[in-house]
């Protein structure tokens, strides 16, 4: 249908019987209110929020505010980001630029407003525009170190305006701003989820000074324990959290935890029990469970977790780092095997070698009848068939595989990096096929794997690039496959890979310069 212009469809209303307008006013009405309530249901205050001035006007009218369920706020909305706007006012070209747009923006009420409003103008707006976004449930703070000096921004009217109705915490702080967070804060009756990271100093702080942090931090969280559902805990980078792990209580009804266990450097008085211990009090709920590292174990760097004598009856998921199951091979395997009969889902966060992969099928496998493995994450630097039929043939009930790889490789042929299509189809007879891609379909135990769901992804450049080629000659060769990327289907995207924006990555390579290679790095024709 083609539109029409607003005129014609005036002209055409004067034919129309009044019951019939108002019932399109009733539709217009109803999609008018789904478009407003999808327009401001998640709300960011960051430096890159356009016409800030625009947005709070906005926000002061109750109808809009209650609209809004999800509000992440930087402190670089109100001050960071008026320093430079008023550095960019000074410039010759800015000045340029506001003479052809006579210095002025369209306001909320259609009338021209200040470019640039002063940081007191925007907390003084923010503050009387918290209290209205009644139906606020999830709230994040990211509070970025360089900004750890500034004065509390609007911090007590966000937590203790929108406590009352919080399901979801997401804080983002610098350590030396922690205390002034956590000392005193309101009541959360209805927190079901909380997100911690804290950015230390890379310079080794006062023990005592820390252990307070952790003392202060630990009475924060049991504020909530009885709602308290999924609990993320990061220091960045990582200090001896012992103190924390030991005062922290147990939670009612805990079911998913992550956990970062790595250390900055050895600690004399380190000691590796609290943070299991901690699992082990809430191993009655516990259901999900992510281990991992931000740091690689070295001469100078420890874990402080161990899967000795932990035991978790009702675990369904385990996500850990490869770095965590080297340190602790044996007892890894071990935890494993124990709880394969109940246990779902397995991600290996980061690669091992093939002989770890057959190690590890040796403890969890479907030739136990109990095993109940049904979904794999692993990532291996070469993909070749013998690492596919190995795990055929340990994991015939397997449901979905994810494998993050680097190459593909034939033991007749030197290794290659695929493209995010390879292979496809030959460009004329004479041109010979790498071995790998006849390997797979001559396959007799892939033909007949029961696998549902593949997903093969590598790194590019700046991102993950989902190789789209390879998962489709998977498919060929293992019929079960109905699914790709646990998508519940086959259609590959249009486009089938995005590269990451600048604004997520914080660096300059985006994916369209001339200097990035984000899939275009790899072999496309086989």
């Amino acid at each position: 249908m083609v539109d029409l212009p607003p005129e014609i469809w005036l002209r055409i209303a004067h034919f129309l019987p009044s019951p019939t307008l108002l019932g399109l006013y009733t539709v217009n009405g109803f999609f008018l209110d789904l478009a407003m309530n999808e327009r401001y249901r998640v709300v960011k205050f960051d430096k890159l929020t356009r016409s800030p001035s625009n947005l709070l006007a906005r926000l002061r009218e109750p109808s809009i505010a209650r609209r809004v369920l999800k509000v992440t706020f930087d402190p670089a909305f109100i001050y960071q980001r008026s320093q430079q706007d008023r550095a960019q006012q000074n410039s010759r070209i800015s000045k340029l630029i506001r003479l052809v747009a006579h210095r002025t923006e369209l306001g909320a009420d259609g009338k021209p407003e200040k470019v640039l409003p002063s940081p007191s103008e925007i907390e003084d707006t923010l503050r009387a525009c918290i209290p209205l976004m009644t139906n606020v449930r999830d709230f994040g703070l990211e509070w970025f170190p360089i900004l750890e000096n500034i004065p509390t921004p609007c911090l007590d009217t966000w937590l203790f305006s929108l406590a009352d109705n919080l399901v979801e915490l997401r804080l983002l702080v610098p350590a030396t701003t922690s205390p002034r967070l956590f000392l005193a804060p309101p009541n959360f009756p209805r927190l079901r989820r909380c997100s911690i990271t804290i950015f230390c100093s890379r310079y080794s702080e006062d023990y005592r000074q820390l252990e307070t942090h952790q003392i202060i931090l630990a009475s924060f969280l049991n504020s909530f324990t009885d709602t308290l559902q999924h609990l993320a805990l990061c220091y960045c980078p990582m200090r001896d959290l012992s103190v924390l792990f030991d005062r922290l209580e147990m939670c009612k009804s805990l079911s998913s935890l992550e956990i970062d266990v790595s250390l900055y450097h050895h600690f004399d008085n380190w000691n590796p029990i609290p943070a299991s211990a901690f699992i082990q009090r809430n191993a009655l709920t516990l259901r999900d469970l992510q281990i991992s590292t931000s740091l690689p174990i070295g001469p100078t760097s420890t874990y402080q977790f161990t899967f000795n004598n932990l035991q978790l009856s009702n675990l369904r998921s385990l996500s850990i780092s490869a770095e965590v199951m080297a340190h602790s091979w044996e007892a890894t395997l071990s935890f494993l095997e124990t709880h394969s009969s109940h246990l779902e889902s397995l991600t290996v966060d980061g690669p091992i070698a093939p002989a770890e992969v057959k190690n590890l099928l040796t403890s969890i496998n479907h030739t136990n009848p109990c095993c109940t493995l049904s979904r794999l994450s692993i990532s291996i630097y070469q993909l070749d068939l013998k690492l596919f039929t190995m795990l055929a043939e340990a994991l015939t009930r397997l449901q979905s595989l994810r494998l993050q790889i680097s190459k593909i490789s034939s033991p007749s042929k030197y290794a290659v990096t695929p493209s995010e299509f390879f292979p496809v189809e030959r460009r004329s007879l004479e041109e010979k096929v790498y071995p790998f891609v006849d390997e797979m379909h001559g396959s007799y135990v892939l033909k007949h794997w029961d696998l549902r769901d593949i997903t093969i992804e590598r790194h590019s450049c700046c991102g993950k690039l989902t190789l789209w080629g390879l998962m489709r000659l998977s498919a060929t060769c293992i019929p079960s496959i109905t699914s790709f990327a646990e998508n519940g289907d086959m259609v590959i995207p249009e486009p089938s890979n995005t590269p990451p924006s600048s604004e997520r990555l914080g660096v300059a390579c985006s994916g369209t310069s001339l200097t990035c290679s984000f899939g275009r790095d790899g072999i496309l024709y086989s």
